[in-house]
């Protein structure tokens, strides 16, 4: 008896269970019949500007993508200049210290120690100027964008640094054993020249801290919105 009672309890729970899903189905049809009947298909505008949002959004994805590998690239020709070129400021940094010294210390008595010793100097700038230019061939042969006529630039400008040591400079600094007038005149030219020459590596120097600086500026600058998370 008490197994009746349940398993009627049981069965009457499924029947009621039952009717209330087949309730909710029939309500759910006549939503969507209605729905079906009252409300207006899309029309062709409706789909051209659903389709045109959809592109638009895609323009965006897209350019966004462009402008996050284009900034990625400037970022990675930035390092890849940077390496280069600051070997060359400081061969031509030693090259202008050297001159600095050849013009305003190293001749100022008349012995064969200062001969011996501007001599040396001399060799100092030719050697730290040759080093500067190999560096710049270097970074002039690797570049490929718009930079390499500015780097160009630079390479030629330690060319003239160059020419004026070997034209004015290279073996003709005075001995000691020529007379005080010779000296005098001989001491005078190279002075001069060393002077010309510190002021262009000064000027290299320069340029060369200046380019990196603004270099490294431009690719600092974030990209346009636009992006995921951004607005046009």
């Amino acid at each position: 008896m008490v197994v009746d009672f349940v398993s009627d309890m049981v069965g009457n729970t499924v029947l009621k269970f039952i009717d209330l899903a087949l309730t909710a189905v029939v309500i759910m049809i006549f939503w969507y019949v209605i729905k079906f009947f009252l409300v207006a298909p899309p029309t062709e505008a409706d789909k051209a500007a659903s389709k045109s949002k959809d592109q638009e959004k895609y323009d965006k994805f897209r350019d966004w993508l462009g402008t996050k590998k284009e900034a990625k690239e400037k970022k990675k020709g930035f390092e890849k200049r940077k390496a280069l070129l600051e070997p060359a400021t400081a061969y031509i940094k030693l090259a202008g210290e050297a001159a600095e010294k050849l013009k305003d210390d190293d001749l100022q008595v008349k012995t064969a120690a200062a001969v011996t010793r501007a001599k040396n100097r001399a060799n100092t700038i030719e050697s730290n100027l040759r080093s500067c230019k190999s560096v710049l061939r270097a970074a002039k042969i690797k570049e490929k964008t718009e930079k390499k006529e500015f780097i160009q630039k630079i390479y030629d400008t330690n060319e003239v640094a160059l020419k004026t040591y070997r034209d004015n400079i290279k073996n003709k600094v005075p001995l000691h054993t020529v007379s005080a007038a010779d000296w005098t005149s001989g001491v005078s030219n190279i002075e001069h020249y060393a002077n010309e020459i510190k002021g262009l590596c000064g000027y290299i120097e320069s340029v060369i801290h200046k380019f990196i600086d603004e270099d490294k500026l431009e690719i600092a600058i974030p990209p346009t919105p636009g992006g995921p998370g951004g607005s046009a």
